[in-house]
């Protein structure tokens, strides 16, 4: 797994078969399987930009869809 911060506040989480948008310490969106989610919780108008800056077209998910996925993540070691 890697960690790459992408702006304040943002950081993105590089797994073995997705990335994983963080705004602040909340993960907000995934890139799996050549597309973009995002959950359908309300958020921050910081947050929102965050995600948009990730991707401007998502899959929206109830958040326990999103949770899920999100668990279904595979972290790998690297280096």
């Amino acid at each position: 797994m890697k960690l790459e911060q992408v702006g304040p506040n943002q950081t993105v989480l590089k797994l073995e078969n997705c990335k994983v948008l963080f705004s602040y310490d909340t993960p907000v969106a995934i890139y799996y399987c050549g597309n973009y989610y995002k959950s359908d919780t309300f958020y921050s108008k910081t947050t929102t930009k965050h995600i948009n800056a990730f991707s401007n077209e998502y899959v929206e998910l109830e958040q326990t869809a999103f949770d899920k996925m999100l668990s279904d993540c595979k972290a790998v070691r690297y280096g």
